[in-house]
C-alpha cells in the first residue's frame, strides 16, 4: 500500500513557517514511504495526509494542522517501530541530564559542600553536558541500526 500525495499548497513561500513545517513533512513522508511499514502505520500516516489535503482554514491553522500531524506521526512510529528523528535522545537526555544537576547541586549543598558545588548554574550545565553526551551515544546507536530518520 502506498502512500497518498500531499497536495502542493498555494503561497507557502511567502510563510517561512508554514514552508518549513510543509517541507519537513513532505520529507517525512518521503522517508516514511522507502521504508517497509506495517498497514496499520500506512492508515494513520495516510490519514494524516488526508486531514491536511482536505483542510480549509487560515495559514495559521494549517500551520499548527500540520505540526500536529508531524507529531502523531513521529510518535507512532516511535512507540511501534521505536524508529526515531535525529537527535531525538540527544534531546532527550540534555533535558534528564540538568535536571540531575540541579538534584546534585541541591544534595551538595544540604551537605555542606558550599565551596564546590553550591552553584546551580554549575549543576546545570555539568548535567547538560553529561546529558548530551548520553543521548549523543544512544543517537548513534539508533543511526547504526537504521532506526533514525531525518
Amino acid at each position: 500500500m502506498k502512500l497518498i500525495q500531499l497536495k502542493k499548497l498555494q503561497n507557502a513561500e511567502q510563510d517561512q513557517k508554514l514552508n518549513k513545517a510543509y517541507l519537513y513533512f513532505l520529507t517525512l513522508t518521503a522517508e516514511l514511504e522507502g521504508r517497509q511499514l506495517p498497514l496499520s502505520i500506512i492508515d494513520i500516516i495516510n490519514e494524516e495526509i488526508s486531514t491536511i489535503n482536505r483542510f480549509s482554514g487560515t495559514k495559521k491553522a494549517l500551520l499548527k494542522q500540520i505540526q500536529l500531524s508531524t507529531k502523531k506521526i513521529l510518535k507512532t512510529i516511535e512507540k511501534i517501530l521505536n524508529i526515531v528523528p535525529k537527535y531525538h535522545y540527544q534531546n532527550k537526555w540534555m533535558i534528564y541530564g540538568m535536571i540531575v544537576g540541579i538534584l546534585f547541586t541541591t544534595i551538595c549543598s544540604i551537605l555542606g559542600y558550599q565551596n564546590t558545588w553550591n552553584s546551580l548554574p554549575m549543576g546545570i550545565s555539568m548535567g547538560l553536558i553529561f546529558g548530551m553526551l548520553a543521548g549523543k551515544n544512544r543517537d548513534i546507536k539508533v543511526k547504526n541500526m537504521n532506526l533514525q530518520i531525518t
